[in-house]
């Protein structure tokens, strides 16, 4: 149903902030070759390091496998009541009479 991909921090290809191995998984490059662009613009410029940091603020971290699971997979509707104390209290009295 979902069709499409998000970008998140990884949580288990991470240097620092997971930023690099989350980036290189939605972009299907090997993590190592997204941090070397990253130092390289650090010094060709300086605007690597901000994209970094911004990148680290805004880009969420990757859910835990439940997390994502339940996020999938519709909750079942259940119709039973669950019964409450007075319910239960009531059906014992009736049947002591008798």
């Amino acid at each position: 149903m979902n069709d499409y991909r998000r970008l998140y921090r990884s949580r288990d290809d991470r240097m620092i902030a997971g930023v690099a191995g989350g980036l290189g998984e939605f972009l299907t490059l090997d993590p190592t070759v997204v941090r070397i662009l990253f130092v390289l613009s650090v010094f060709f410029g300086g605007a690597g390091f901000l994209v970094y940091i911004a990148m680290m603020l805004i880009v969420p971290e990757e859910p835990f496998e439940a997390e994502a699971e339940a996020e999938t997979e519709p909750k079942p509707k259940t119709k039973a009541k669950p019964k409450t104390k007075t319910a239960a209290k009531k059906k014992t009295t009736k049947t002591k009479k008798r």
